[in-house]
């Protein structure tokens, strides 16, 4: 895992959007492989797309021209798609005629052709992936606990005041 400092680098230097649970990054350009190994690196993962809120939440953020490597993969049985998390595939945005396994395609893509349509395609040409960078649950934690101070405090002072 790499330190805190190149994740606020790579916050710094890419478009993030916080509007789920998740933060979103996007990797340098790279293969899908090596973006999936960065993304691992920062804590996080390649993106697992779950709803169309979440695919136009992606288009909205980081545009619908350019194409973007997503969490998806069809590695272990072709045909079968998997996200790199385990998560069941209960949500996909195929352009009509995808997955065509021309190749060794492999590997997912959004915005082939379209705003936010996916492709499966092969590990290069390089591109860049958008990484989901969930929240740490001891932040939350502490965040919780803190507001939960806050109210305890405020009442205080109000029947101190009162």
């Amino acid at each position: 895992m790499v330190s805190r400092l190149a994740l606020v680098i790579a916050l710094m230097t890419g478009l993030s959007s916080s509007a789920f649970a998740s933060t979103y990054v996007l990797t340098p350009v790279m293969s899908w492989t090596a973006s999936e190994a960065y993304a691992n690196s920062l804590g996080g993962h390649l993106v697992v797309i779950n709803d169309q809120a979440e695919q136009d939440l992606l288009v909205s953020e980081f545009g619908g021209t350019e194409t973007f490597w997503i969490g998806l993969n069809d590695l272990q049985i072709t045909g079968v798609y998997q996200w790199v998390t385990g998560d069941p595939l209960i949500y996909t945005n195929w352009l009509p005629g995808e997955p065509n396994n021309f190749g060794y395609e492999h590997f997912v893509e959004m915005n082939w052709q379209q705003p936010g349509k996916w492709n499966n395609g092969t590990d290069l040409p390089p591109g860049r992936g958008i990484v989901e960078l969930a929240p740490e649950p001891a932040a939350a934690l502490s965040l919780g606990l803190a507001l939960l101070a806050l109210i305890a405090l405020r009442r205080l002072s109000l029947a101190a005041a009162g």
